[in-house]
């Protein structure tokens, strides 16, 4: 399962932080998180360093932000806000 992984990683995503010749040597896969700790496919535990980038809009596996989030993909996925549009 991890290789499959890593091949399907390697075919379909650029993964922006990566550099590509680390897919060479031991590339990190997670498999889950809680809170600030998130483990590898081997259940090795890390804890998340970088997610303070992200978790002002996507939570931090609480409950409550997780059932936020399933709602409001109900009405839209995810706006970044770059782009102003007028209306025509």
């Amino acid at each position: 399962m991890t290789q499959r992984l890593i091949e399907n990683s390697r075919k379909y995503l650029w993964l922006p932080f990566t550099q590509m010749k680390d897919y060479d040597e031991n590339p990190l896969v997670i498999k889950s998180g809680e809170g600030i700790k998130v483990k590898d496919l081997n259940g090795k535990e890390y804890s998340d360093g970088f997610s303070s980038v992200w978790l002002n809009a996507h939570g931090d596996r609480k409950m409550e932000l997780d059932d936020a989030i399933k709602k409001q993909f109900e009405k839209v996925a995810h706006s970044t806000l770059l782009v102003t549009c007028s209306e025509h």
